[in-house]
Parts: C-alpha cells; structure tokens; sequence
C-alpha cells in the first residue's frame, strides 16, 4: 500500500491538500517548492498493481494537446511513489451543476455539447476514445469553457477543484465506463469500441443536462421538457440507438444540430386525434390567470403539448379540467369580425344597414365543428365506391381486353386509385360519400389538395388490403379516423354546408 501525506515532496512539488480519492489512487493539489505561484494536480496510484493504469494513462495524454484537456506536466512511474502531474483546473464538475440546478437551459446545453464535440473530434482523429463520458467527468470552469476529463478515481473532496485525470483508451483496450452511459457494443462486446461509443454516451449526456435525468425506454427530451429546440429531439435520437443506426461521427453530430426542420416541431407520442389550442385561448376557456394555469400543469390536471416551441393544450381536457376544480364556467365570446370580411363602404365608416354590414360567409366544412360519419355509413359508402368501380372496370377493362385472372384485380386496385384520388381533388367526395351525404376534410376543417387526396387514396386501399383492419379504427378514436385518415391527416364528416 502506497501512502502520501500533506507536506511530502513530489519531484518539484509539495502535496497540499487532497482533491480526490478512488479505487486505485489519490488526486492531491501540489505548489511548486520555489514558485509558490504555480500550483498543479498530481496523481498518485495507491496500489502497487494500478502503476501499469497510472503509465498507460500518462502516455496516452501526453500526445493529446488541446483546450478542451489539461495539459500534462510530468511523469515517473519508476518513482517512490509513482505519480503523473498535470495542470490544475478550478471548476465544477457538471454533475454537481446539475444537482445545483437540475437541469440547464437548452442555450448552456449546445454550448457544453460543441465543446465536447471539439475535444472528441481531435481525440477521435488521433485514435483515441474516451469510453466514459458522463457528468462526473465534465468540468466547467469559471468562464464556461468545458474540460473532458476522467475523473475515475472517485468523488471531489472539496468540490471546487477537479483534475484530468483522461484514462483515455485506444481501440484495443478492454471494456471501460461507466454502466450508465455506456455504449450497448462495448456493454456486450460486440467488438473493439470506436468513436460511436463515445457519442452514445454524448445522447445521454443531452438529455440528462436538459431534462435533470437519464432516459428511460423510447421517451425524448420534449416528452419531459415541452417547448425544446428541434435540435434537442433530433440529436438525441441520433445517438442513443444501438451503433448500427447511430450518428457515425461529430461532423454527422454537427450536422444534425444544423439542419433546419421543415415541418412543425411537434412534441412526440401526441395523439392525433387531440384538438389542441393555444396557451392563451386555454387560458381563456379556463378563465385563470397564467400563474394558475401553470400550477394546474404542475400538478398534473393538464399536458402541454409543444409545437414550434408553443405550449397548446387538448379542448377536452381544459373542460374536464373546468368541471373536475369547480372553476367558474367562462362565456364564450364570438371572436372580431376580420376587416376584410366587411363590404367596402362598412370599411371607412360609412353608415349603412346593419344587414349590410358583414358579408354572409359560409361556415367552413370542419372536422371540429360537423358529425363524423361512423363505420357503418362509411363501409356503405366504401361499398358503393368499389361496385362503381368493378362497373368502371367491366366496361373500360373490357373494351382494353382485361376480363379475368390477376390483371383484372391489379386493374381494378389502379381504378380505384385514380377514381378516388380525382374525386376528392375536384369534389371533396367520392360517388358513395356524395349518395350519403359525407365529404372529406383535413382535420383543421380546410379543402383536401391534390397531395392530400392521393395519399388518402394510397391509404384507403392499404385499409382495404389488410381485410379491413384500417375501418375497424373508426368507432375508437373521436373524430372517426381510420388508417387512411391518419395517414393523410383527414376526417370524414357530414356536409352540411
């Protein structure tokens, strides 16, 4: 056993204080015997059999010279005691940021991850991988700037000073890490680990810097934190999957937190069936203040969903929610009429007859304000539209010469896709929903485009195809969707208009 007390001299330096102890060794801070002003870290191994680790992780380190590492001052294994010197960094390590503050806002979070992405990116290219990336090896110093560190050794004991200790390992070492945050190919062997090992630890590294804890089965930082970055969902699912399937190195981890979304960042696993409105018409229907309707989050009663960064909440929960608290019933009021839905002169003020004023709009055909048509109107109309088809087929297709055996099906699946895909872009209705008096919307209640309508044709025959199984989905879901609906983002209601 090797021991090392306060005033003992290594090489040039006198071990003041001890930082960390672990399995293997201690961390002391050490001042210069001459120029008191300089102060280092010096590592000391207390088992004869850890000096081969203490020699490996010196020479490792000693070729790596980068801002994101601390430099390292000075070696001798040979020593009584070995020890391995290197610059003394003050700082904080982020685990204990985060048990000061749970969690850091999205903006402190990409700054830590591009830095991170810098030292690993220089590492990686040099054929060295870390293998143990968690929070406990992260410092961050006084200025924000990151230092990767290996603190392996065990816990800070004064929890202001840490030290590199980077027992990086090259690709023939054994496995290592923590089993936390350690990859799956390295947790079962799957062959020697490369840089994608790394980067899964990063995936937890994110979500656990962002949401306060590490991720549990299929859930993204959003589904904890509503109201993220797109960044934040895209990069994490990048790499926490197994390494077949993962960002391949930081260039693609740099990309991905680039690239723009062209869609809506919507929170995941949201329903779709969901009538979702925004934070201030909620607040509205509810009729509190912001204050409470953030307390009635908190304490579970509503589920903010987040889209492009805005909270929206489901209509049918702020009712309940209303109803279940006792909270006063709020009266609705119609909302103001837009300018241009006045007539020219009404605009500038002139007087005119009151039933001169509003042009009469037509209400729009909607999902949300018309009768879903149920499963058994609309197996009717399913039925109607395929014997016109089967008519369209013994007619087109007999005079094409198609009259039996697989081309007549495959022809009949063709006209049936362009029957219904033409019929919903020019009518909103195929032959059978016009009989029963239905039509087709998307679900905000606006027309279905060309684009729309072939994908609910697409969608309809897959529905069909799977005998049936794509309707039996309408009774259960509010607005009456089946597969196809779902696929397309539409409903089926009644036309009323």
């Amino acid at each position: 056993m090797i021991t090392v007390k306060k005033g003992d001299r290594i090489s040039e330096y006198i071990l003041e204080e001890p930082l960390g102890k672990g399995g293997f060794g201690e961390v002391w801070r050490a001042r210069h015997h001459l120029w008191h002003d300089r102060q280092v870290a010096v590592k000391i191994p207390t088992r004869p059999e850890a000096v081969r680790d203490l020699s490996n992780e010196g020479v490792i380190q000693a070729t790596l010279e980068h801002p994101g590492i601390a430099r390292s001052l000075g070696m001798d294994t040979n020593a009584d005691p070995p020890y391995f010197i290197v610059e003394l960094i003050e700082g904080r390590n982020l685990r204990a940021v985060l048990e000061e503050s749970r969690k850091l806002e999205p903006t402190m979070v990409r700054s830590i991850l591009d830095q991170i992405l810098s030292v690993l990116e220089y590492a990686h290219a040099r054929g060295v991988i870390h293998q143990d990336i968690k929070p406990e090896n992260i410092l961050l110093t006084k200025d924000n700037e990151v230092k990767l560190t290996d603190f392996g050794l065990g816990q800070t004991v004064n929890g202001e000073s840490l030290i590199l200790s980077v027992s990086l390992r090259t690709q023939g070492a054994g496995p290592g890490g923590t089993i936390g945050y350690i990859a799956p190919e390295i947790r079962d062997r799957e062959g020697p680990p490369d840089g994608r090992a790394d980067l899964y630890s990063v995936g937890i590294l994110i979500f656990e810097l962002l949401t306060g804890r590490r991720p549990a089965g299929g859930e993204l930082p959003s589904d904890l934190e509503p109201g993220l970055p797109a960044w934040c969902d895209r990069v994490f699912r990048g790499l926490y999957t197994r390494r077949e399937t993962r960002l391949a190195d930081v260039a693609a981890v740099r990309a991905a937190l680039d690239s723009v979304s062209t869609g809506p960042t919507v929170s995941p696993l949201i329903p779709p069936a969901l009538d979702l409105v925004p934070g201030d018409e909620a607040l509205a229907i509810l009729g509190v203040t912001a204050d409470k309707l953030k307390e009635l989050v908190g304490s579970g009663h509503l589920k903010p969903v987040s889209i492009n960064g805005a909270l929206h909440y489901d209509r049918d929960r702020l009712a309940s929610a209303r109803e279940a608290l006792g909270l006063p019933r709020v009266k609705a009021t119609p909302p103001p009429i837009p300018i241009a839905a006045l007539r020219p002169e009404n605009r500038y003020g002139t007087k005119v007859s009151k039933a001169a004023r509003v042009r009469k709009v037509p209400p729009r055909a909607s999902a949300n304000n018309l009768v879903p048509g149920g499963l058994f109107v609309r197996m009717i109309a399913a039925g109607i539209d395929v014997w016109f088809v089967f008519i369209l087929q013994f007619i087109v297709g007999g005079m094409m010469g198609i009259r039996g055996g697989p081309s007549i099906l495959f022809s009949v699946v063709v006209w049936y896709l362009i029957y219904s895909w033409i019929s919903l872009a020019v009518t909103g209705r195929t032959l059978g929903k016009l009989v029963l008096g239905l039509r087709v919307v998307t679900v905000s209640g606006t027309e279905v485009s060309a684009g729309r309508g072939f994908l609910r044709s697409v969608g309809l025959i897959l529905s069909m195809a799977t005998a049936g199984f794509g309707f039996w989905m309408i009774p259960f879901n509010r607005r009456k969707q089946g597969l196809h609906d779902y696929i397309a983002e539409t409903a089926v209601v009644y036309d009323r208009r």
